[in-house]
């Protein structure tokens, strides 16, 4: 029940800023716990995880920018990153967190959240293998694709690994 003010916003916690961070962070907190500790144990249940993670994600993305959105996106973006060296088991789940970012993109984002989620969207789209890209970009129409360009695009420039270390 103390998770709820985080998951619906309906206005009651809307003066207690640093209570919505600190719930974020201790949700995110206890997610990277579980991915850095048992990831063995979470692949035989991703759908959890995977639903947590799309709530997290549901509430920066109409998250009011001046309101903890810096540190909320940065303990998103680690939990996220912590997700690479699982890919193998997980990139399949991932397209349901890049396809509401899209729908969302498409809708109309607030470009702080934009630019404060990159960081998250990059480690996303880090694990998807070409089979998951060409996923998502069936699943998404002509506009959501026009919008989600520029962002894959900065994606293959700046974050993407491309030869030998």
């Amino acid at each position: 029940c103390e998770m709820n003010p985080l998951f619906h916003d309906d206005g009651a916690n809307k003066n207690d800023v640093n209570g919505d961070v600190a719930i974020f962070n201790s949700c995110c907190s206890v997610v990277a716990s579980l991915i850095a500790n048992y990831p063995k144990q979470l692949y035989g249940c991703p759908s959890p995880l995977f639903s947590l993670l799309l709530s997290l994600l549901t509430h920066l993305l109409h998250a009011n920018p001046k309101k903890g959105l810096s540190q909320k996106t940065l303990e998103y973006a680690k939990v996220c990153e912590l997700l690479i060296p699982h890919k193998d088991i997980f990139k399949k789940h991932v397209v349901g967190l890049i396809l509401c970012y899209i729908q969302v993109l498409n809708k109309g984002m607030n470009p702080t959240t934009k630019s404060r989620l990159m960081p998250s969207i990059y480690a996303l789209l880090d694990m998807c293998s070409d089979f998951e890209t060409r996923q998502i970009n069936a699943m998404i129409d002509v506009p959501s694709k026009t919008l989600f360009a520029p962002v894959f695009q900065s994606y293959q420039k700046f974050y993407q690994y491309h030869g030998q270390a």
